[in-house]
């Protein structure tokens, strides 16, 4: 749960930081570069935390299973 918390926390910070960055900048560009690197840690980010959840899902017992369908 620690974890979670961690990488939602996390996620917010880059999606701040993102929204100040250009998109548009060149890949060349130190923007650009820090731009593109922020796409990536926010996709990692969210594969993690959908990873929890799968793994929280399958670990609930039968009902809860049949309540989330």
């Amino acid at each position: 749960m620690l974890r979670l918390l961690e990488l939602l926390n996390m996620k917010k910070e880059l999606n701040e930081i993102k929204r100040v960055l250009d998109r548009d900048a060149c890949l060349q560009t130190r923007e650009g570069m820090t731009y593109a690197k922020t796409l990536v840690k926010l996709v990692l980010i969210e594969l993690e935390i959908e990873d929890m959840k799968k793994d929280a899902l399958e670990s609930a017992p039968c009902n809860i299973k049949l309540i989330q369908s």
